[in-house]
């Protein structure tokens, strides 16, 4: 009976406060994690475009792309801003002469990839650094970002070569439209804001506003003297 009892007590409780409380008997408290995670979540919304940004810049590090050709070459976004050329794959029993045509494939990739993933990278970073107080620069800075990925994608890094897309590449754009997404919401959210604000402040002129009364003038008025003159009382 008293441990139904402790159970139901546990459950009211987890109901009511929507954590977990400390379980008697086991010595392991079950609130706390379920607290930090809620503050992690309430911190990444607060700070959910910045966030976003943040893990495009991330995705750099995966693989963007792989150009093939008789050899291919898989590159990361890093690979092409720091114009990191890596060293072409040929499949077994490739001819030497085709092998000397194709050793220049990773330089190429990265030479024609590098500007526009530059530019990507230093959006993605501006985009962290503008305050979110500025959503307007934000969406400026994730379209400009979706319009690079967008240059990257039909570069020609080579004319003879297939060029498959890959998870950072992936990542990065949609990571960059998202970041569009919240800013678009953040601006709408402060212009209500600034709309609730001016009408919460009506103008000291504006309809129901009373006029500045007078002040009243303390004298007394004077005392009309009779047409006919004074009356003085005899003595």
């Amino acid at each position: 009976m008293e441990r139904s009892t402790t159970a139901a007590g546990l459950g009211l409780s987890l109901v009511r406060t929507g954590s977990f409380p400390d379980a008697p008997g086991l010595g392991r408290p079950y609130g706390r994690p379920m607290t930090k995670l809620t503050n992690l979540t309430r911190a990444f919304w607060r700070h959910r475009t910045t966030a976003v940004f943040a893990l495009a810049a991330l995705s750099f590090l995966l693989p963007f792309a792989t150009v093939s050709c008789t050899g291919s070459v898989t590159v990361t976004g890093g690979d092409l801003v720091t114009r990191h050329a890596p060293a072409v794959h040929f499949p077994a029993g490739t001819d030497p002469a085709r092998r000397a045509e194709d050793k220049g494939l990773g330089h190429e990739v990265v030479e024609k990839g590098q500007p526009w993933a530059l530019a990507v990278l230093v959006l993605v970073f501006a985009g962290v650094i503008v305050p979110k107080r500025f959503p307007g620069s934000r969406i400026a800075i994730g379209s400009l970002a979706v319009i690079a990925l967008f240059g990257l994608a039909l570069q020609p890094l080579n004319s003879m070569a297939d060029v498959s897309y890959h998870e950072g590449f992936a990542l990065a754009f949609s990571l960059a439209l998202l970041a569009i997404v919240f800013a678009s919401g953040e601006l709408r959210a402060r212009r209500r804001a600034l709309r609730a604000s001016g009408q919460a402040a009506p103008s000291p002129r504006g309809p129901g506003a009373s006029s500045p009364s007078r002040p009243s003038s303390s004298r007394r008025p004077r005392d009309r003297a009779p047409a006919g003159g004074t009356s003085c009382a005899a003595p």
